[in-house]
């Protein structure tokens, strides 16, 4: 009597066994049937079939394109990895610049020359360096001027390489031997990133002499 009992209740748990898994199968295939739910940043057709035409711009379809195994929506009609070439490129907005620099900057260096009257080749060494605002030195621009013969007061034509930013400077010369250089660089095509800029003039050549070093005012400005 026992062993009929004990068949029966096997028996049962093997039917409920049976159906559980067969409940689980299913549940499975319809899971593995239905298109995956997206981030909210993808269209609504994701959830059922998509074409070039649900999109904007090429970034979007780009964006389901590289979110697939594959390409299920069929957005890469060439196979080269780019979903829907012919839509137009997202524009990018150019990010505002917190700086409040302002357009021009005007460093004055000097120092003082026993003998302003000596003539012959006269070279201006000048580093400019632009800052960014985490610190890290960026140099812009580096080298010394064309040649300029003689010391005559009001001879100018310093030049400073700048692929940047460009300089108009201007040279005096003073009675008393001091030379006195403003050095005006324009900023308003600085890039956004900088945060500050310095002029270092760093020695000057007479002649055949040996190079003395400036006694220098280094100006350096710094953005807001």
């Amino acid at each position: 009597m026992c062993s009929r009992t004990e068949g029966k209740t096997v028996k049962f748990f093997n039917s409920i066994k049976r159906v559980l898994i067969t409940s689980l199968f299913c549940l499975g295939l319809v899971f593995l049937t239905q298109p995956p739910t997206l981030a909210q940043s993808f269209p609504d057709c994701v959830n059922s079939d998509c074409n070039c035409s649900d999109f904007q711009t090429q970034d979007e379809a780009q964006a389901v394109l590289d979110g697939f195994d594959g390409d299920p929506y069929r957005l890469d009609g060439d196979k080269d990895g780019i979903a829907c070439e012919a839509l137009p490129k997202a524009q990018v907005k150019a990010k505002a610049s917190n700086k409040t620099c302002p357009d021009k900057l005007v460093a004055q260096s000097w120092w003082y020359e026993s003998d302003p009257g000596l003539s012959g080749v006269k070279t201006i060494s000048m580093q400019v360096v632009l800052r960014n605002k985490g610190g890290k030195a960026m140099e812009f621009a580096s080298g010394t001027t064309p040649q300029l013969w003689g010391i005559p007061v009001g001879d100018d034509g310093i030049y400073i390489p700048q692929p940047t930013i460009n300089s108009a400077p201007s040279e005096t010369v003073a009675v008393d031997g001091t030379f006195n250089y403003d050095l005006t660089i324009d900023l308003s095509a600085a890039p956004p990133e900088v945060a500050g800029i310095a002029f270092r003039p760093v020695s000057r050549t007479f002649g055949t002499m040996p190079p003395r070093v400036a006694v220098v005012e280094s100006t350096t400005f710094t953005c807001n």
